[in-house]
């Protein structure tokens, strides 16, 4: 069942692989948000003002553009990054071409990467284990991982967040839209339920907006900085 990891402990590589999901996990903990609002001199805390995110859209909202743009770059590429040199240290692990880490048996330990990418996101270790919403970081991962996956989860996010003038909205239902595409893309099943897990995680961190739509309190998104 778990035998690619069992591959890697036969040619003594378990801690390249160790080290490459401990890197995804610290690389995209860091959290962009505030570190750009401290270079910009902004004196307002993302995680005290807004919605409380340290993500795109709430640094958009609170600390202008510029802040809100290269957050959002940023969360995406630490991703994006992370699962390239995940699958570069991964095949050199397992002896494998690093095309061969998108096919069954080893699909799953890639999509472990995202997982890993995900948490560190979501549970910052730099801001004691909390974070942001996930999004930013899953389409960089995906966009890694299987770009055509990544541009179909970026499709359904703008058509409902279009449709329903909520970015939160848009999030969650691109959130969703993972298990279905990567269940089409391959049936292996460990991978499926890695991908279950992502979207879970996801949602699990729009769970104050989810309570918001239903309450009707939601905000519209605006590109706007909110008004002192």
């Amino acid at each position: 069942m778990f035998e690619p990891l069992s591959q890697a402990l036969v040619h003594g590589s378990v801690l390249q692989v160790v080290l490459a999901y401990v890197l995804c996990y610290l690389i995209c903990g860091t959290p962009f948000g505030l570190i750009f609002s401290k270079l910009f001199k902004k004196t307002k805390d993302l995680r005290q003002t807004g919605s409380g995110n340290i993500g795109f859209t709430n640094a958009l909202r609170v600390n202008g553009k510029a802040v809100g743009v290269l957050t959002l770059i940023f969360d995406v590429l630490k991703a994006f990054i992370s699962i390239k040199l995940t699958a570069y240290i991964l095949s050199g692990a397992l002896h494998i071409e690093r095309a061969e880490l998108l096919s069954a048996p080893y699909i799953w330990v890639l999509a472990l990467a995202f997982v890993c990418c995900i948490v560190g996101h979501v549970f910052s270790i730099y801001l004691k284990f909390k974070g942001g919403k996930g999004v930013a970081v899953g389409l960089g991962s995906t966009l890694a991982f299987i770009p055509v996956t990544g541009l179909l989860m970026l499709a359904v996010f703008f058509v409902a967040a279009y449709v329903s003038k909520k970015v939160s909205v848009g999030s969650i239902f691109a959130a969703l839209a993972i298990i279905p595409f990567c269940f089409i893309y391959s049936h292996e099943i460990k991978y499926v339920l890695l991908c279950c897990l992502i979207a879970v995680i996801v949602v699990w961190a729009h769970r104050s907006n989810i309570k918001r739509i239903l309450n009707g309190t939601e905000s519209s998104f605006s590109l706007h900085k909110q008004k002192e």
